[in-house]
């Protein structure tokens, strides 16, 4: 017994049984459950997801200043084209070197300044432009801005050489007083009939370095222009990869950088080295908020667990207060309360409704089980046995026979049916054919007692015979019609039993006998009517609404109209079905 009692407190112990506690766990687990997965996807995220989203931005960035790079190199060959012997201030150039007379020099080294100069005002990004002759007495010649002294452009750091043209740099400008400006610059020659005769163009590297600006990604990076002999010719931290160095240089970085290449269609390559602390930099942030987010939201969750269950503790216990005074037999009026929350309100509420219906149900129980006991005490005041009667009956019917008296015989016949459905062991709920079967009955047993002085019409729907009804509930509508509604001479009696709708049917008796006027019909069916009448009419009708009230409840209609001197008509609406009864109750029989 021990062992048993121990198994089953154990869950108690994981789980506790007050609601605080197992709304505290909830909450924390709730808090929790998001957190972690959140942590979980977001790790998952950044070391995946956003690594290759740096990476392609990053690769993508590299990518952009190889085009970079392309754009300026390419603005420097197109500009020296238009310096060539082919272009108009080429053919110009030609005749300066072939002019005989100074005069003719003068004009042409005129007309040279000027191209020269209108070609840089159309690209203000390019620099110093000139003609190198290295054979010649005057190797720089229509230069548009002045030349650093002592320039020897064999010492020019060579970038890489594609179509006779040689690109260099970056490196120092070649304008006087502008030597700490960075520049690529070109050295083009300009026909096949006049070697060893070159066009030099510098542009800017500004944009270059602009571009190369680490701040442009948010982390440290470094760049390294390498030629196509794999060797560095621009470098950004000349202690990490100098000039003249290989690539492969660059590559042993790998263990503090991460590394990205773009290469040209030419063989130079740019590439970008950014550091591991900056790389990994935004996946250490990350779990330092992650941390930060994941304490504030354990704390809210157990403060807001807190605030929750003060918030529901008071109107859970006013509802318990309220179920545990519940008795069933509160009056219905009794005060109510309020929590303050619209929720526990509206449950309120419905309990309210539900102990309001309940009171009701157990009333109108206590009043029906009343009428129904005294309906069958007002039966039993008017019962016979029937045992006794049926044999003596039995007796009448035989010595009619023997003395050969048929009207008599088959008087006690028909009375003997009447009688053995009236006050047999029949079962309280009947069929509509069966109840129509004992009227039938009835109406013969009248038509002999008055000798066919009324005529009683039945009108049944077919589809309804096996519809259930109260026993008995027909034949006192067409007594009292036929007692109390027709004349002493000749009258008619019309029962109709038709189908209203898809639940409900129709009884209806009329008669075109004497009737009554409003006042008595409204007295009739008052209650101090039904007091008053000991006898008759007053009592079929009243024996009729009772078993409508006591099977059917407000699911059945009653009316009567009456006219004076036209008749009356009783109508009787009922649910096709009846709820919380079957063909074998039997708790009203005759014994």
């Amino acid at each position: 017994m021990l062992q048993i009692d121990e198994i089953r407190t154990t869950p108690r112990r994981l789980w506790p049984r007050t609601l605080r506690g197992r709304l505290s766990i909830l909450l924390v687990v709730s808090v929790l459950i998001p957190v972690v997965l959140i942590g979980f996807i977001s790790f998952e995220w950044m070391s995946a997801v956003q690594t290759t989203k740096i990476d392609e931005d990053l690769t993508s960035s590299v990518k952009s200043g190889r085009e970079s790079i392309e754009r300026i190199l390419s603005n420097l060959s197109d500009a020296s084209q238009m310096l060539t012997f082919d272009s108009g201030t080429g053919q110009d150039v030609v005749g300066f070197l072939q002019a005989e007379t100074p005069y003719e020099r003068a004009v042409l080294f005129k007309a040279i300044n000027k191209s020269v100069n209108l070609i840089n005002l159309s690209n203000p990004s390019l620099g110093q432009i000139f003609y190198y002759f290295p054979r010649e007495e005057t190797v720089y010649r229509f230069e548009n801005m002045p030349i650093t002294d002592n320039l020897n452009l064999e010492t020019l750091p060579l970038f890489y050489q594609a179509n006779r043209i040689s690109y260099y740099g970056p490196h120092p400008s070649v304008v006087r007083g502008a030597e700490d400006r960075l520049v690529f610059s070109i050295m083009r020659e300009v026909s096949d009939d006049f070697p060893n005769t070159y066009v030099y163009v510098e542009t800017r590297a500004d944009n270059f370095k602009d571009m190369l600006s680490p701040s442009r990604l948010g982390m440290k990076a470094l760049y390294f222009l390498v030629n196509p002999d794999g060797k560095v010719a621009y470098s950004d931290d000349s202690e990490l990869a100098a000039q003249g160095k290989r690539l492969s240089d660059i590559h042993n970085l790998g263990g503090n950088f991460q590394i990205y290449e773009s290469s040209n269609r030419n063989g130079w390559t740019l590439v970008m080295a950014v550091s591991k602390l900056e790389y990994e930099a935004e996946t250490k942030k990350w779990l330092r908020q992650y941390t930060y987010i994941s304490a504030l939201s354990l704390s809210l969750g157990l403060i807001f667990a807190m605030v929750i269950w003060r918030m529901v503790n008071r109107p859970l216990q006013l509802i318990t207060k309220e179920v545990r005074l519940f008795t069933g037999e509160q009056p219905i009026d009794s005060p109510s309360v309020q929590t303050g929350l619209d929720e526990f309100d509206i449950l309120l509420e419905r309990f309210y409704d539900m102990r309001n219906r309940l009171i009701e149900m157990i009333s109108e129980i206590k009043h029906g089980e009343k009428r129904r006991g005294e309906m069958e005490v007002e039966k039993l005041l008017v019962q016979i046995n029937p045992h006794f009667l049926h044999n003596t009956l039995n007796t009448v019917q035989w010595l009619a026979r023997i003395h050969h008296q048929p009207q008599i015989d088959r008087l006690v016949s028909v009375f003997t049916r009447v009688l053995h459905y009236n006050l047999g062991k029949q079962n309280i709920i009947v069929r509509v054919g069966q109840e129509v079967e004992a009227l039938s009955n009835y109406i013969e047993l009248q038509d002999i007692r008055y000798n066919y002085m009324f005529q009683v019409k039945v009108d049944v729907d077919p589809a309804l015979l096996d519809v259930p009804i109260p026993r008995f509930i027909l034949q006192p509508l067409v007594e009292n019609a036929l007692y109390h509604g027709l004349p002493d001479d000749k009258g008619e009696i019309l029962v109709t039993i038709r189908r209203l709708n898809e639940i409900e049917f129709e009884m209806c008796v009329s008669d075109n006998g004497t009737g009554m006027d409003q006042e008595q019909l409204q007295h009739l069916l008052s209650d101090k009517g039904f007091e008053e009448q000991k006898s008759g009419l007053g009592i079929g009708l009243k024996y009729v609404i009772k078993l409508m009230e006591v099977y059917y409840k407000e699911q059945a209609k009653f009316d009567m109209k009456s006219e004076q001197g036209k008749g009356t008509i009783v109508s009787l609406i009922l649910p096709l079905k009846i709820e919380g009864v079957s063909f074998d109750d039997k708790s009203n029989d005759r014994r």
